[in-house]
């Protein structure tokens, strides 16, 4: 009998394609697995925000929401004693509310603009149907956080809610589906 001194080209081949497809899974899996973990960041921090609305309603403003509308707040100053969406924003939140990406998030204020309760939300000075429409155009993608007054969440998109003082939350998540939470 002869003894083997090595292996042969063959063994050497399989070991390297399954430690390819090994490499191959792993590297393919991580991005999904990193995405998923910073759309469950995201929905955290709608749920804070609509916890941090509810204080507010609660505390300052005798149950009613702050005011104004059709607004876009971009930036966090210094805490006023006012009771509109940028008081609340700087008064509510700091300099560390960021998407998990890093950048800054916004609000955008509007109100439901339906046809009637349960009817969807269209969204106003905008060529698309719908909210969904609107997150979902992948161009859009500016870490904003869409608060629709009078509304409620039904799925991924905003529906009229008979109680103006409902407000639906929605964000686009970065695998492209639409998260929607109620105060």
């Amino acid at each position: 009998m002869r003894k083997k001194d090595g292996y042969s080209i063959i063994e050497v081949t399989l070991v390297m394609m399954i430690a390819g497809l090994i490499f191959l899974m792993v590297f393919t899996a991580l991005p999904t697995m990193w995405a998923n973990e910073r759309d469950s960041e995201r929905r955290t921090d709608v749920a804070y925000f609509i916890d941090r609305l509810k204080s507010f309603q609660t505390n300052n403003n005798r149950g009613a929401l702050p005011s104004g509308s059709g607004v876009t707040i971009t930036t966090i100053n210094s805490c006023g004693q006012g009771n509109t969406w940028q008081d609340f924003y700087n008064c509510y939140f700091n300099e560390s509310f960021m998407d998990p990406s890093g950048d800054l998030y916004q609000l955008r204020i509007a109100e439901c603009n339906a046809s009637g309760t349960a009817q969807p939300c269209g969204y106003q000075a905008s060529p698309f149907k719908s909210f969904e429409d609107y997150l979902l155009d992948l161009s859009k993608q500016d870490y904003t956080m869409h608060v629709i007054i009078g509304a409620t969440c039904d799925g991924s998109n905003a529906v009229e809610s008979a109680n103006k003082r409902n407000v639906a939350v929605m964000y686009r998540l970065e695998r492209g589906a639409v998260y929607c939470e109620n105060t």
